[in-house]
């Protein structure tokens, strides 16, 4: 799954996450069916293919292999080695340095499939009216404080947005992270800070893309 971009693994990835997530917290469990039908699926992979280059970016950003061509502030505020310090991502071991990528990259991802299943928008197929560069300008500036700029994700009265973050988090990265760089209590504060911002920057990705598309031609 390492560096994979793939629509297929992705979108199963999220599937898997959300069914186990539903299982373990939902006193009703809904069926992942209910999100991910035919027709959404069929969107979800337009729109995944148009946005792709940009999550192909933006990921080589947090993981310290690229530069954000619009601001530095982009390059400082996303990556994951300003909390790793002077031992930057690829000086740690290579198995270590992998397994916090993948996690990086899933926790992404998670949030760029949650925008996608969870919530619908009208003209989200009329692609031809995003303009990348644009998008990717204003998205990645914002991605720095994508929590912020989010506020409260999701609907206050069923949180299922946020609790699968916190699901993902406690069950996937947390022990991850202890297994891989010293982290104490304030540390896992940070991390958890950080983890929790990659996702919502691609739940607004997909947000930003969907609003790209109201405008006129």
């Amino acid at each position: 799954m390492l560096d994979s971009h793939d629509f297929e693994t992705w979108s199963q990835f999220w599937i898997s996450t959300t069914s186990h997530y539903a299982q373990a917290y939902l006193k009703q469990p809904q069926s992942v069916d209910e999100f991910v039908t035919a027709e959404k699926k069929r969107i979800a992979n337009l729109v995944f293919d148009y946005v792709k280059p940009i999550c192909i970016n933006f990921l080589d950003i947090v993981v310290g292999k690229a530069e954000s061509s619009y601001a530095e502030e982009v390059s400082q505020g996303v990556c994951i080695n300003r909390l790793l310090g002077k031992r930057a991502l690829h000086l740690l071991p290579s198995r270590s340095s992998q397994s916090i990528s993948r996690l990086l990259q899933e926790t992404f991802y998670l949030g760029v499939f949650t925008q996608i299943y969870f919530c619908t928008f009208p003209t989200r197929e009329c692609y031809e009216k995003v303009n990348i560069p644009q998008l990717q300008q204003k998205w990645e500036i914002d991605a720095i404080a994508a929590d912020y700029v989010m506020g409260y994700y999701g609907d206050p009265k069923n949180p299922m947005c946020m609790e699968l973050w916190e699901y993902h988090f406690e069950t996937r990265v947390r022990s991850a992270l202890k297994s891989h760089v010293k982290v104490g209590f304030f540390g896992m504060g940070k991390y958890r800070a950080f983890f929790r911002n990659i996702y919502l920057a691609g739940a607004l990705l997909v947000m930003d893309y969907d609003l790209s598309t109201k405008r006129s031609l």
